[in-house]
């Protein structure tokens, strides 16, 4: 069994999106630990890419972390770009900032449910399985 996380109550959006259980999510997330080599870097309309690490992660979205370096200026509802690297497989996800705490942005992902992210869908399904075993083997869950 995975650790998912609960969405912080003090941090979360307005934004559209349908609850289902107690923290506002449809599908769970679980939390990286270290040295899971994952890489995932932020790209803004406008082009600019920025590195980060991603603190939890499920289909829907996923909490980055900015660390020492300032978190890029993205409002909420900025629409960008999470480009996600695993095990020799990338996905480049549309993404929606829902919110912002500190260095942290919680990012959705829109493509849940649009045909138009076939392929992107099928690509993040691979990492998400990838991590989730990467994960079981290093914890023995």
């Amino acid at each position: 069994m995975l650790h998912t996380t609960k969405k912080n109550p003090s941090v979360a959006s307005t934004g559209t999106g349908v609850a289902v259980n107690e923290d506002n999510r449809k599908c769970p997330r679980f939390t990286i630990p270290r040295g899971i080599p994952i890489k995932t870097e932020v790209e803004s309309m406008s082009r600019i890419l920025r590195s980060c690490n991603c603190v939890n992660i499920g289909a829907e979205g996923v909490l980055l972390d900015f660390g020492e370096d300032k978190c890029p200026e993205m409002p909420v509802q900025s629409k960008l770009f999470v480009i996600i690297q695993l095990a020799g497989e990338t996905a480049k996800l549309p993404g929606i900032v829902r919110h912002r705490y500190g260095n942290k942005l919680g990012i959705f992902f829109p493509i849940a449910d649009d045909p138009n992210f076939e392929e992107e869908r099928k690509v993040f399904a691979i990492i998400l399985r990838t991590l989730e075993r990467g994960i079981q083997r290093r914890t023995g869950r």
